[in-house]
């Protein structure tokens, strides 16, 4: 199926360039994917086993932090397993629906960890850090999967 949504579109973007708008939209969804099992990865070691991310952390026994990881980890389960779910149906429509609420999720992330640099310092800027290429990621295979203009898909 993937074969056949890259055929679709193969009209050259530029005279210099040999790069086609199929090979463009292949590298999107491989992109997509790659996301997708970041996601998947993350949300089960997370999810699975929080206290290992938690080693770092001060005084972390006792807190609600291994729940509030968990949870990020259930998140990024749900989200990683929604894009799956829409690269399976082959949907460019459906796979950029979640992938924008990835990026969203990831957006904030970073925000957040920008934000918090003033109280917690290092470790805000790091969790900022590991999300960036996430956004970076999100970013590229959105703007690769938008409708090339008088293609008509």
């Amino acid at each position: 199926m993937l074969a056949t949504r890259a055929l679709r579109g193969c009209t050259r973007i530029g005279t210099s360039t040999a790069v086609t708008i199929g090979q463009m939209r292949n590298r999107a969804w491989a992109v997509g994917i790659g996301i997708a099992a970041v996601r998947l990865a993350a949300g089960l070691a997370l999810g699975g086993k929080p206290e290992t991310f938690l080693r770092f952390e001060p005084a972390f026994t006792g807190t609600s932090m291994p729940l509030l990881l968990r949870t990020v980890g259930i998140r990024d389960l749900a989200v990683g397993a929604g894009t799956i779910a829409a690269a399976w149906s082959s949907s460019d429509r459906d796979l950029k629906r979640w992938l924008a609420a990835g990026l969203l999720s990831d957006v904030l992330d970073v925000a957040a960890g920008t934000a918090g640099a003033r109280s917690t310092g290092l470790r805000s800027i790091s969790s900022a850090l590991i999300a960036s290429p996430m956004v970076a990621a999100g970013v590229y295979a959105l703007r690769e999967l938008r409708e090339p203009e008088g293609l008509g898909h």
